[in-house]
């Protein structure tokens, strides 16, 4: 289950966005739905050679350089049976550029103040 945040700031700025996976965060259909071909490529030699040993897609707070907008993109961890860990980031939903995932404070893309983050909710 994922949670709802509404980030919001005293400029004026505010965004409301779902964070985390639901239901389908462990399915490959859905890996592969988020992710193109090329992205996947290493992912799925991997598991076509049962060298996974879990993966995880869930939805992530971030930020677009070039857009300059918080939003979320999805993010596949696995770890292979070797205890290597492999990452793959979505891009910008705008631009198909690539993003910068955000920690726990973030920054007003408008003013540059650390914004107000609320959990107000979930999602699956």
């Amino acid at each position: 289950m994922g949670s709802i945040y509404r980030i919001s700031c005293n400029c004026g700025y505010e965004k409301q966005l779902n964070v985390g996976g639901g239901l389908a965060s462990c399915s490959l259909n859905t890996v592969n739905r988020m992710f193109s071909d090329e992205e996947l490529k290493a992912f799925n030699s991997y598991y076509r050679n049962e060298e996974v040993k879990s993966f995880l897609i869930e939805n992530e707070l971030s930020f677009c350089d070039k857009c300059k907008e918080i939003m979320t993109v999805p993010v596949l961890r696995a770890e292979l049976i070797n205890n290597k860990k492999i990452q793959i980031v979505g891009k910008c939903l705008t631009c198909n550029d690539g993003i910068q995932i955000l920690g726990d404070s973030v920054i007003c893309p408008k003013c540059g103040k650390e914004m107000i983050k609320e959990d107000i909710g979930n999602w699956d």
